[in-house]
């Protein structure tokens, strides 16, 4: 089992970004919406911010490692997230997925959070 040294995560000046995340629906609707969204954050430069995520038929939530370890590997959790950027730091960034991302490119800010739903899950 990996230990991150949540010291080591804070001391290093990394660019974060935590999405509006699809809670309750079912895995792969949650899966894909993660791995999608990890991407973007690698793409963008920035490191993903995951939300715990919700297993219905058992009705909790699990860390993300539980099922989604490799492909995510370099996210954080939204406790460290919390830790490492206090709300008086976030920069709130709204709009479509285009809009959204062109802003992403161009901001240089540390903590980022994307407090839409900027994937259209007309199908959930």
């Amino acid at each position: 089992m990996a230990v991150i040294d949540s010291s080591a995560a804070v001391s290093t000046m990394q660019r974060y970004i935590r999405f509006h995340q699809l809670q309750g629906a079912g895995f792969n609707n949650q899966a894909q919406e993660i791995l999608l969204y990890d991407h973007l954050a690698l793409l963008l430069g920035r490191t993903y911010v995951y939300q715990p995520f919700w297993y219905q038929p058992r009705r909790q939530f699990l860390p993300l490692s539980a099922f989604l370890l490799g492909p995510t590997r370099a996210s954080i959790s939204e406790v460290l997230f919390d830790a490492v950027c206090p709300v008086p730091r976030h920069v709130a960034v709204r709009g479509d997925w285009e809009k959204v991302v062109n802003t992403l490119k161009a901001l240089d800010d540390d903590c980022v959070v994307v407090d839409n739903w900027i994937l259209n899950w007309t199908y959930v």
